[in-house]
C-alpha cells in the first residue's frame, strides 16, 4: 500500500513539473522570438539606413553628371569669329598655289619670259605717251602723214600726227593689257574669298560642337543607366542578406523555443510513466485483495456445509 501511494504522488509530482515546464518553455520561447524580432527590426532599420545613404549619394552623382552634361554646351560663334582664322588659310592656299602656277608658267616660257616683259613695258610706256621704245615707227608715221598732206594746208599734217600718236597709245595700251592678262591668267590664281572659308569654318564648328554634344548626351545616358542598375543589383543583393539575417534570427528564436518544449514533453513522458507505474501497482494490491476477500468468502462458506451435516 505504501508502495502505491508513493507511486501516485510521484505522477501527480511529475505532471505537476511537466505542467510547469511547458510553461517555462513558452515564456522562454516567447523571450527568445521577442529578441529575434527586435534583431530583426534593428536589422531592417540598419538596411533601411544603408539604402538611404546610398540612394541619396546615387541622386548627388547623378546631379553632377546632369550638370556637367548641360554645361558642357558649346554655342558656336557666328562667321565674324572665324574671319582671321579665314584669311590665314587662304593666304596658305593661295601662295602654295600660286608658286605651282609660276613653276608652270616658268617651265612653259622659258627665257621668253624676260621679253615678254620687256614687250609689256614697252606697250605700257607707249600707252602713257612715252615714245622712246618706237621712235622709228613714230618718224615713219610722220613721213607717212606728211606725204599724205602734200599740198594740204599746214594744219592738216599736225591732225594726221596726233591721229596717229593717239592711235600708238590705244595699240600701246591694248597691247599692254593683253600681256598682263596672259600672266594673270597663266602665272597665278584667283585668291579665295575669306567671307566664305568664314561661314564654312562656322558650319565645321558647329558640325564638331552638334557630335560632341551628342557625344555627351550619350555618356550620360550610359551614366545614369549603369549607376541605377549598380544600385538597383545593390538594393537585391542587401535585400537577401536582410532575409537571410531575419530568417536566420527567427530560426534562432524557435530553436530556444523547440529546445524548451522538448525538455517539457520529456518531462511529460516521464510524468505519464510515473502514472502509468503508479496505476499498475495500484491494480496489482486491489486485486490481490480481491483474492484475499475472495479466499475468506470461501473459507466461510465451507464451514457452513460442514456446520449443517453434523446437526443433520
Amino acid at each position: 500500500m505504501g508502495v502505491a501511494i508513493a507511486l501516485g504522488v510521484a505522477g501527480i509530482a511529475s505532471s505537476v513539473g511537466s505542467a510547469i515546464a511547458q510553461g517555462n518553455a513558452a515564456k522562454r520561447a516567447a523571450e527568445s522570438q521577442k529578441k529575434a524580432a527586435e534583431k530583426s527590426g534593428e536589422a531592417g532599420e540598419a538596411f533601411t539606413n544603408r539604402q538611404l545613404g546610398i540612394l541619396s549619394d546615387l541622386s548627388s552623382d547623378q546631379k553632377d553628371a546632369i550638370s556637367r552634361f548641360s554645361n558642357s554646351f558649346i554655342r558656336t560663334g557666328n562667321a565674324t569669329e572665324f574671319i582671321k582664322d579665314a584669311i590665314d588659310i587662304n593666304r596658305k592656299g593661295f601662295n602654295f598655289q600660286d608658286e605651282i602656277k609660276k613653276q608652270n608658267l616658268d617651265f612653259v616660257l622659258g627665257e621668253s619670259k624676260d621679253n615678254l616683259r620687256t614687250a609689256q613695258g614697252d606697250f605700257t610706256n607707249l600707252a602713257a605717251g612715252n615714245f622712246s621704245g618706237f621712235e622709228r615707227e613714230l618718224n615713219a608715221s610722220l613721213s607717212k602723214a606728211g606725204a599724205e598732206s602734200f599740198g594740204s594746208p599746214v594744219g592738216t599734217v599736225f591732225n594726221i600726227a596726233a591721229r596717229d600718236r593717239f592711235n600708238f597709245r590705244t595699240a600701246g595700251l591694248n597691247e599692254a593689257l593683253k600681256i598682263g592678262d596672259f600672266f594673270s591668267a597663266q602665272g597665278t590664281v584667283d585668291p579665295p574669298n575669306p567671307v566664305a572659308s568664314a561661314f564654312a569654318l562656322a558650319d565645321f564648328e558647329q558640325r564638331e560642337n552638334a557630335r560632341a554634344q551628342e557625344l555627351n548626351q550619350f555618356l550620360l545616358g550610359s551614366e545614369l543607366s549603369v549607376s541605377g542598375t549598380n544600385f538597383d543589383r545593390g538594393t537585391n543583393i542587401s535585400k537577401i542578406g536582410l532575409l537571410s539575417e531575419t530568417n536566420s534570427l527567427n530560426a534562432i528564436g524557435q530553436l530556444g523555443g523547440v529546445n524548451q518544449a522538448a525538455q517539457a514533453s520529456q518531462l511529460a513522458g516521464l510524468a505519464q510513466g510515473f502514472s502509468s507505474a503508479s496505476s499498475l501497482v495500484s491494480n496489482q494490491q486491489q486485486n490481490k485483495q480481491d483474492q484475499a476477500n475472495f479466499q475468506s468468502f470461501l473459507q466461510a462458506l465451507g464451514m457452513n456445509r460442514q456446520a449443517n451435516t453434523v446437526g443433520t
